[in-house]
């Protein structure tokens, strides 16, 4: 993952990527980047990190408002031999202090108006991305001139940390290694099936919580079978994203079960900007029978589908099942959406 970027500019991939506000730790350079953009960032900021005392081996923490760069301040980590541990800024400050209390890290790469949540618990070296405070150093104005060849690391060697999501308690915190994320969870979407593979012609959108190991496995899988644009959203408000959305018209959907709820309104506006979707994708819940309804009759696509996937943190995907239009709009129509549908073929086993 830390030269993911590079071998996806190396082999040619031109997806343009566009996001509804700058990335936190660029904030500078607009909401428009190429893949060998992205590449020249990670590969900054890996230097960066090493500048402020980042070694191989160290665990980084990181807690930021939800924005994509959670997984590209993860990527410059790995680059830089570190193991970067995801942590969401939605956490009771409480629980993010056991949480950072437990992983014990080398570094936290924060926001000034979150370090004080981290409370005691924070470590000795701490980033903040948006302005300079006491007791820690801004990302940017650390050097980043020295850049230094990637770490490699085997593949059994920890990768990455998640959490889980805390219903039943303090959320527990799930290694993952370049194996079990990469080679199993990755590798495997990776395939162009007929019908819910990526397309090279297609526009993704992504509305979800970047902190979650969803968008980690993800961020590999569309730079392998790379799209024709990505479209990424940090937040829910339809009038926000109505403009990007309709610059930019997905053909593609992933998005948190509550974003489908919230940016419902959409779908009825004249030319809607889900008039070309042929896919829409849910994880984390179950998805409301209206929002299905209202999606997929949204969409001008022939035969569009919605694949629900369940999961956990720890395993990634389990189970999954498809709906189509015709199929929720059918009289006697299934009102939930909470079946679990099948079992993933080749991955998993249902008794």
């Amino acid at each position: 993952m830390g030269t993911l970027f590079d071998e996806a500019a190396a082999a040619g991939a031109r997806t343009v990527f566009h996001l509804d506000r700058p990335l936190d730790i660029a904030p500078d350079a607009g909401t428009r980047w190429s893949v060998p953009e992205l590449a020249d960032l990670v590969r900054v900021t890996a230097a960066r990190l090493a500048a402020a005392g980042v070694r191989p081996g160290d665990r980084v923490a990181i807690v930021k408002d939800n924005h994509w760069d959670y997984d590209l301040l993860a990527c410059a980590a790995v680059r830089a031999g570190a193991v970067p541990a995801l942590l969401s800024a939605r956490l009771e400050p409480e629980t993010l202090r056991t949480l950072l209390e437990r992983l014990r890290p080398a570094a936290l790469v924060t926001t000034c108006a979150l370090l004080d949540r981290c409370g005691a618990a924070s470590p000795p070296v701490r980033v903040t991305l948006d302005a300079e405070v006491s007791g820690a150093v801004h990302l940017a104005a650390l050097d980043a001139g020295r850049t230094r060849p990637p770490v490699r690391r085997s593949d059994d060697d920890p990768l990455v940390i998640h959490h889980t999501s805390g219903t039943t308690g303090v959320p527990k915190l799930v290694v993952h290694s370049t194996r079990t994320l990469v080679h199993k969870l990755a590798r495997f979407e990776a395939v162009r099936y007929p019908g819910i593979g990526i397309r090279r012609d297609d526009v993704l959108l992504n509305a979800s919580a970047y902190a979650h190991g969803r968008t980690f496995c993800w961020t590999a899988v569309i730079l392998s079978t790379p799209p024709a644009e990505v479209v990424l959203l940090t937040g829910d408000d339809p009038d926000t994203a109505d403009p990007l959305l309709r610059a930019h018209p997905p053909t593609v959907v992933e998005a948190l079960p509550a974003t489908y709820v919230r940016m419902r309104p959409l779908t009825t506006r004249l030319d809607n900007p889900f008039r070309r979707v042929r896919l829409y994708i849910s994880t984390y819940d179950a998805v409301h029978p209206p929002a299905l309804r209202a999606y997929l009759t949204a969409t001008r696509h022939h035969r569009p589908l919605w694949m629900q996937g369940w999961g956990q943190t720890e395993t990634g995907p389990l189970t999954f099942r498809f709906h189509t239009r015709r199929g929720t709009l059918a009289p006697g129509a299934e009102t939930t959406a909470r079946r679990l549908g099948r079992p993933v073929p080749g991955r998993t086993r249902l008794r």
